[in-house]
């Protein structure tokens, strides 16, 4: 017999941007929020998904996180705080993938739902322009995160390889413009 899942109050997922990480040596992505919330009696959950990959693809792993703090908890429902680029993430999840259902509430911080000036610059600039050592240096976070992760989780996954270009091109103007036209953010959310 299935057990039945348990309503309001429901369990907090922080779910981090671009560039972001759960926790790289003693620096911690979400300073204090969790244990703020947890102080007051929240039940609360941190995503780790791959700093520098396309919506598509960090929304396929957050998704995976979703399933997993659902099963975990037996809530029907969660709510989402998501910083920067995991907004996009979170609301790709909700509307190409279909999870509005498991979502109660998203609430965004610093997301770039219009696109963000930075992503066309760093777009527009001539071919070796960019600063090399921002490359590797985003090269390097993202590398130790997927090591993180895959201790973790024992598997390696294409979707933690880090792609700049991906995020970059997705979070242009251009690019959330597309994003806003072709996936709509469903009204049985709030947001």
């Amino acid at each position: 017999r299935a057990q039945k899942k348990h309503g309001a109050p429901y369990p907090i997922l922080l779910v981090h941007g671009f560039m972001g990480f759960n926790r790289v040596g003693k620096l911690d992505y979400f300073f204090r929020v969790k244990e703020s919330l947890e102080s007051h009696g929240e039940d609360v959950h941190i995503a780790t998904i791959p700093p520098f990959q396309g919506v598509e693809e960090r929304g396929l792993e957050l998704a995976k996180i979703i399933d997993d703090v659902l099963f975990k908890t037996w809530a029907e429902k969660l709510h989402i705080i998501a910083h920067s680029q995991g907004g996009v993430d979170s609301r790709y999840v909700m509307s190409a993938l279909g999870y509005e259902n498991h979502i109660a509430s998203l609430v965004t911080i610093a997301t770039p739902h219009l696109g963000t000036p930075f992503a066309d610059y760093v777009l527009n600039v001539p071919d070796g322009a960019f600063d090399p050592v921002s490359r590797t240096m985003g090269w390097i976070i993202g590398r130790l995160d997927v090591e993180e992760q895959e201790r973790e989780s024992h598997t390696k996954s294409k979707s933690w390889e880090p792609r700049l270009d991906r995020s970059l091109l997705q979070l242009s103007e251009a690019g959330m413009n597309k994003f806003n036209k072709t996936y709509k953010d469903p009204p049985g959310v709030a947001i």
